[in-house]
């Protein structure tokens, strides 16, 4: 909907409202086999825009990884990353503590039929899990995000919960 509420405002596909489909698994930080990330691929992909349109800048809309790609994009390439605005909608920008549970004990997110158990096994093979564990500064903002049971001794001593610290 999002394509089809700027084609209303008059932009026209692949003329001045471009798309950049990536491999979500990689993330930010995978490589594929070739070495090349999905940073490097927007990188490109910027590139192509410009060279197309004659630009000198693109801006950019970025959902969720996607704006951790187009910042991780900006950082490695401070004086030619050729981004004018950057408008991020629901970027973990410090982390998603999901991100935990999933790779920890697995989450079937809801999907009848798919088991944590698998989505465990096949999340820790996904460099992505990992771009989106929760940061310090996460953290720092908005506290533990895991507890601590200490069932004392061997169940028979006091409980006590605590935060994990980071």
């Amino acid at each position: 909907t999002l394509i089809a509420e700027f084609s209303n405002q008059g932009y026209l596909e692949n003329e001045n409202l471009f798309t950049f489909p990536y491999d979500w698994r990689y993330g930010v930080s995978g490589k594929f086999a070739d070495g090349k990330t999905n940073v490097d691929l927007l990188g490109h992909k910027i590139q192509e825009i410009m060279a197309q349109t004659g630009s000198d800048k693109v801006d950019v809309v970025a959902h969720s990884m996607g704006g951790l790609l187009v910042k991780k994009h900006v950082a490695n390439n401070v004086a030619t990353h050729h981004v004018g605005k950057a408008v991020f909608v629901g970027v973990p920008n410090t982390g998603a503590p999901k991100s935990i549970k999933v790779l920890l004990q697995g989450d079937n997110f809801g999907v009848l039929g798919l088991s944590d158990a698998e989505i465990k096994k096949i999340s820790a093979n996904f460099p992505a899990a990992y771009d989106l564990l929760p940061s310090q500064q996460y953290h720092n903002t908005r506290g533990s995000y895991i507890k601590v049971i200490d069932q004392g001794n061997l169940g028979s001593g006091p409980v006590t919960i605590r935060d994990l610290n980071y």
